[in-house]
């Protein structure tokens, strides 16, 4: 999925379905939500007087348009209480509209609004952010193994902030929300990987490759090496497998940092544990090759 930022009236975007929100005690909606509203008659408003809409957390309502705005649909998601709702709930909100319009064969372009960057006060930048992380991992696809292959339900999403003084903002938070998720992508398809396929030498591989395109610096070290340094547990652990271990050292040293204290991440990356085998249960086995989820993350 893409993910867009531009300027402009929600209202007025001509795409499959505009999603605005609702805080629960909201009579009549103000700002983005308002302005839909209106534009649709009080459609949003009649939703909350009739009691079946109230804006309670993680719930959304579906609207038809009839031709009154650009957009054929209306996805009016619930945000709970305003005085609550934190960054958490931005990632959730944007997670059940996502769940919510892969349901209609009819979308796949939609746009938004920023959720809690008005009433709840979240920062701009840190909102958007959420909102592009909870959108983007919501839509995430397993890319291989199945016999019939899954495309993602969405195809874009364009985030639309009224404020031309804040779109640099909502960008800044969307680019850096789409390289998380671009980050727990990578980690999600590691640990899809079957082991016979995902081993350490295949894994130090991949790490290899994706040092060089970001430009980190990468130290694989092998048995032998490990040897040297007397790494006794780690390889008695690797003794169980036909498979060689690695150990996988990726550095990154911006300029002026190089004598900074280090700050070092460790990640656990078994491929696959098959420590105490003799009492796990069977059916649950094929779990164990999550074990290198600690690694695939870092």
């Amino acid at each position: 999925m893409q993910i867009h930022v531009t300027s402009g009236n929600i209202a007025q975007q001509a795409t499959d379905c505009i999603v605005v929100n609702l805080f629960e005690g909201v009579a009549h909606p103000g700002g983005a939500t308002g302005a839909v509203d209106n534009a649709l008659g009080g459609a949003i408003s009649q939703l909350i007087a009739s009691g079946d809409f109230s804006g309670e957390a993680n719930t959304t309502a579906l609207l038809y348009t009839d031709g009154k705005i650009a957009a054929p649909r209306v996805l009016v998601v619930g945000l709970g209480q305003s005085d609550k709702f934190d960054l958490h709930g931005v990632r959730k909100s944007a997670a059940v509209t996502v769940n919510a319009l892969a349901k209609l064969k009819g979308v796949k372009n939609v746009a938004t609004i920023v959720h809690g960057a008005g009433i709840a006060g979240l920062d701009t930048a840190a909102a958007a952010q959420a909102l592009a992380e909870g959108t983007l991992l919501a839509a995430y696809v397993s890319p291989q193994y199945k016999r019939e292959p899954q495309s993602a339900a969405l195809a874009s999403c364009t985030v639309v902030e009224f404020d031309a003084g804040k779109v640099d903002a909502v960008q800044a938070g969307v680019d850096r929300g789409v390289g998380i998720a671009a980050g727990v992508y990578s980690a999600r398809n590691y640990v899809s990987e079957p082991p016979n396929v995902l081993y350490p030498v295949e894994f130090a591989s991949r790490a290899r490759a994706m040092a060089a395109e970001t430009g980190l610096a990468c130290t694989v070290l092998g048995e032998a090496e490990m040897r040297e340094l007397k790494m006794g547990i780690l390889l008695a652990v690797s003794l169980g497998s036909e498979r060689e271990a690695q150990l996988i050292i990726l550095e990154h040293a911006p300029a002026g940092t190089e004598n900074d204290a280090p700050l070092v991440l460790v990640g656990k990356g078994i491929t696959f544990d098959t420590g105490g085998i003799s009492i796990k249960p069977s059916a649950n086995m094929w779990l164990m090759k999550d074990d290198m989820g600690g690694a695939a993350a870092v």
